[in-house]
C-alpha cells in the first residue's frame, strides 16, 4: 500500500490523436500527512465517455495511486476562490420556488464541480486522518483568501464612498431635488357643438 507522500509517475505518453474529444488532463497531487503541503504533481488522463460521476473517476485515482477508496478522499482545487470542494455523489440544491432541498446526482463536468483540462485534484489518505479533520487548503489558499477578502472591502468602500459624494452633491441623505410644478393641460372636445 503505497503512502500519499509520494505517487508513482503516472504521466501517460499518450500523443493527442490517441486522445478522446471528451478527455480531461488533470494534475493530481498527494496531501502530506500532518502538514498543509502537497508533493509533485502528475497528469491523469480521464475520459468523461465512461462516466461523468465523481465516484468513478475516485476509483480510477484509487487504482493509480493503490490505495483502497474506503481511505481516499479527493477533492478539486478552485483556484478562483482558493477553496477545495470534495468530489462525492451527491450535492444538495435547493428550489426556490418549492424551498426544500433535493438531492441530485452529480456531474464532474457541471456545478459545483466544473472540472476542466488543467484543474488540480488534491488526494487525502484517511488512514494519517483517521477522522477526516484536516481539510484541503494550504497556506497559500489563506493568502490568496485574504487578499480576495481585502479587494472585496476595497470595491466595497469604494461604492460606499461614491454613493455618499452623490448624496452630497444633491444636498443631504434626506433631501431629494425637488422638480419644478408644471401645470397639466387637458384638452377635451366639446362633443355637443360639433353634431
Amino acid at each position: 500500500l503505497l503512502s500519499l507522500i509520494s505517487l508513482p509517475p503516472l504521466n501517460f505518453p499518450l500523443p493527442p490523436s490517441l486522445l478522446s474529444a471528451t478527455a480531461i488532463v488533470v494534475h493530481i497531487q498527494a496531501r502530506t500527512p500532518g502538514r498543509r503541503s502537497y508533493g509533485p504533481a502528475a497528469e491523469v488522463i480521464y475520459d468523461c465517455n465512461r462516466s461523468t460521476k465523481p465516484a468513478e473517476l475516485v476509483k480510477l485515482v484509487s487504482r493509480l495511486v493503490q490505495i483502497d477508496v474506503s481511505h481516499l478522499r479527493v477533492a478539486k482545487h478552485k483556484l478562483e476562490s482558493f477553496e477545495w470542494i470534495v468530489l462525492q455523489e451527491n450535492y444538495n440544491k435547493e428550489s426556490r420556488k418549492k424551498k426544500k432541498s433535493k438531492s441530485t446526482a452529480a456531474n464532474i463536468k457541471n456545478s459545483p464541480i466544473c472540472l476542466r483540462d488543467g484543474d488540480t485534484l488534491g488526494l487525502k489518505n484517511l488512514q494519517y486522518d483517521p477522522e477526516d479533520a484536516d481539510d484541503f487548503s494550504t497556506e497559500s489558499d489563506d493568502r490568496g483568501k485574504e487578499i480576495l477578502t481585502a479587494v472585496q472591502e476595497e470595491k466595497r468602500r469604494k461604492r460606499k464612498l461614491k454613493s455618499t459624494d452623490l448624496l452630497d452633491e444633491r444636498g443631504g441623505a434626506n433631501q431629494r431635488p425637488r422638480r419644478t410644478e408644471v401645470g397639466i393641460k387637458i384638452f377635451v372636445p366639446d362633443y355637443k357643438r360639433s353634431s
